[in-house]
């Protein structure tokens, strides 16, 4: 019996640290080819590096997005879109995050997240501060902060739309107000942060729509999925979601509130479009 003890406690001790120490440092990279409707056959192929939920700070180190950003910047991207939740709410790591993504070698388009705001919380008012920080950052290294705006991307003589939404905890999310400039026949790519939002962006105009925020979970039980989850909609946790009108991917992100990931690692999606 005592044996036994301690083969469980050596097991948990191990599990903890593993946990804590190499899980939430061990991204996984993988690419899905999508298939597009009504997409210009100039941009098959076209592949976007999807990255969310970098939190930087104290639980998810600047050493550790860099080694992400070159794994990315390996991969030659045509294009990387960022949906939100650059750092913690807190406005010191508001430049070293940035920095951070200077180092990207592909163009980047970014949305916001509730964690980019000065709080998330709509009933004491939410501060724009940290969010207007970001967007001259990201703007002075010559990135595009969307937030409820389009922004046409040219490949090979053709173009296709990426559309940001500002995030839904804040109550300006305005789904017509983001893409009134965009043609009507034009194919989207939607960047929407929290797949809370799913009512409001399932839409046939939509070609794709990339969402993060759920982490996951960071903790998933195997058969059971994760107990812990910041999202109502709690179907849409992580991975391929066929809608009624589009097709949505919730990426686990790459960073932590909490330094602790299990049975759910980092991911750096990459997506390659294809023309039907």
């Amino acid at each position: 019996m005592l044996q036994g003890l301690a083969a469980i406690g050596l097991a948990g001790a191990v599990t903890g640290l593993y946990s804590i120490g190499v899980e939430p440092f061990w991204p996984e990279f993988h690419e899905f080819e999508i298939p597009v409707p009504r997409m210009p056959k100039a941009f098959d192929g076209y592949r976007i590096t999807q990255l969310t939920d970098l939190h930087a700070g104290d639980a998810t180190p600047i050493a550790y997005l860099n080694r992400v950003i070159d794994r990315v910047n390996a991969g030659k991207p045509d294009l990387v879109v960022f949906t939100g939740d650059l750092t913690t709410h807190e406005m010191l790591w508001v430049d070293p995050a940035c920095e951070v993504l200077s180092r990207l070698e592909a163009p980047l388009i970014a949305s916001l997240g509730n964690h980019d705001y000065d709080t998330d919380c709509a009933c004491i008012g939410i501060g724009t501060r940290m969010a207007e920080l970001i967007e001259a950052r990201l703007s002075a290294m010559g990135a595009r902060l969307l937030r409820n705006a389009s922004t046409p991307i040219a490949h090979r003589g053709e173009k296709l739309y990426i559309v940001g939404l500002d995030d839904m905890m804040t109550g300006w999310l305005d789904v017509d107000r983001a893409q009134r400039d965009v043609p009507a026949a034009a194919t989207r790519v939607l960047l929407s942060h929290n797949p809370d939002a799913v009512p409001e962006i399932d839409r046939a105009e939509m070609g794709l729509v990339l969402a993060g925020h759920t982490h996951g979970g960071q903790v998933r039980i195997p058969g059971l999925g994760a107990p812990v989850l910041p999202i109502h909609l709690r179907q849409y946790d992580a991975g391929w979601f066929k809608l009624k009108h589009t097709q949505l991917y919730v990426s686990r992100g790459v960073g932590c509130l909490r330094r602790i990931r299990l049975f759910c690692r980092p991911e750096v999606p990459t997506f390659v479009l294809r023309a039907v």
